[in-house]
């Protein structure tokens, strides 16, 4: 959206029209046009047309796109085939890619954007240099002369470059690395939740009884003080504290390992053997060491998991097939956004969800909300109605909340992130004074 001049929905929230600004241009100063956007969202519902199978979270917008005409070379209307009142966290998401030069973009040979800094030189496995960009649409930056990006073989690596001062900035580092250096913290805003998600269609988990016992079982005070060194705070909800679903009053553990026990019992539970769980071997948040917490926690109260740990690739693909057998942990995002989006976008929420999980009060909610002001009475009722389901029948475990951990040398000035945890580095400027 930061590429517009002209943004306009209309009053049902079917219809959008937008106009590029007059400098809305590519690196190579050729103008952005309304065939590209399209063709970003052509690429998003059909990725086999493209070479690629991997299909984003943006598709569940994308998909309800009925027609994209452009009016003139600038200005562009899309219409929904229902009505969409969170529409606008699509297009402040949308990602433009230059259509003529995508087979380019795919090889690396050509990757055409429109942000502050272009790419100079990439070598892979190894890092990239960036330059400013002289056609930015921001005419009051960027300030650098260049930025050099470096990937670290693992998170050691990067420490021992950050306290070397052989790099400014470190993302996503790990929370025992942030503390050891928490002056020079940035901890990004809530992005979503942590979470244990369970595939419902499972025998062993068929039963609500028997998710509401892990749900209790998991011991969120220890998550959030030891693993995460104390730098977030307890959460079981994927709302922002800003957002008009987020109820203050489920900001508690619900730690009960004997409320646990009983529900077991009372649900009859009982295993031949242990539960297989998914996880990414090597993670500064949802890795191994959280899920051998929680394998504890679940093993105290009568539950045996095995953990099997993937590469992140791996485990991506297992997100994005689908493919879990019982359990897996994993994280969760776009907490910031409209409360309809947030239940509706990311993975773990839509219809073909991981957890198989197809409750007829969930679909009314979400189909209710995308109607209905975000600030209305009516959508406060069915916020409730969600918080109540998201406890009492439980897919998704919450453990703590997401938020990237990064950080920034003091002589970086500037320096912030959009809404999503990514840093940003259109006014940045080092002040080495």
């Amino acid at each position: 959206m930061v590429l517009l001049d002209q943004y306009e929905v209309s009053e049902d929230f079917t219809t959008v029209t937008m106009r590029l600004k007059d400098n809305a241009v590519f690196h190579d100063g050729s103008p952005v046009t309304p065939d590209d956007v399209f063709f970003g969202i052509d690429a998003i519902t059909n990725p086999d047309k493209y070479g690629f199978s991997f299909r984003g979270q943006l598709l569940a917008f994308a998909s309800l796109v009925t027609s994209m005409e452009a009016v003139d070379e600038r200005t562009m209307v899309f219409s929904f085939g229902t009505t969409l009142t969170n529409i606008n966290d699509f297009f402040a998401q949308f990602p433009v890619t230059k259509k003529d030069t995508y087979a380019e973009l795919q090889s690396g040979d050509n990757i055409q954007g429109t942000g502050p800094y272009m790419m100079d030189s990439w070598t892979p496995g190894v890092g990239y240099e960036l330059a400013p960009n002289p056609n930015w649409h921001d005419p009051n930056g960027p300030y650098l002369d260049s930025v050099r990006v470096i990937q670290f073989a693992d998170a050691e690596a990067v420490g021992q470059a950050y306290d070397a001062d052989d790099i400014d900035i470190a993302t996503s580092v790990s929370p025992l690395f942030a503390k050891a250096h928490e002056d020079d913290v940035r901890l990004e805003a809530k992005w979503g939740i942590v979470y244990v998600g369970l595939n419902v269609t499972n025998p062993l988990f068929e039963d609500k009884r028997v998710r509401q016992a892990l749900f209790f079982a998991i011991d969120r005070d220890r998550i959030v003080n030891e693993l995460m060194e104390g730098l977030v705070e307890l959460t079981t909800q994927p709302w922002d504290p800003g957002s008009p679903a987020f109820d203050p009053d489920l900001e508690q553990p619900f730690y009960d390992p004997d409320r646990a026990r009983a529900l077991l019992e009372e649900a009859g539970f009982s295993q031949t053997e242990p539960i297989t769980f998914d996880h990414y071997a090597n993670h500064p948040v949802v890795g191994a060491q959280l899920a051998s917490l929680i394998k504890d926690n679940f093993a105290d109260v009568g539950v045996e998991i095995e953990l099997v740990g993937h590469q992140i690739p791996d485990m991506n693909q297992k997100l994005f097939q689908r493919d879990f057998e019982a359990g897996w942990f994993l994280m969760t995002g776009f907490s910031p956004f409209s409360p309809v989006t947030v239940i509706t976008q990311p993975l773990p929420f839509q219809d073909n969800n991981p957890s198989k999980y197809t409750s007829e009060t969930f679909l009314d909610i979400r189909a209710k909300l995308k109607t209905l002001d975000p600030f209305s009475e009516e959508a406060l009722v069915q916020y409730d109605r969600f918080n109540e389901l998201f406890h009492d029948d439980p897919w998704l475990l919450p453990c703590a909340p997401f938020r990237a951990m990064n950080v920034v040398k003091p002589r970086v000035q500037g320096y912030k992130s959009f809404i999503e945890p990514r840093t940003y580095l259109g006014y940045v400027w080092l002040d080495d004074a």
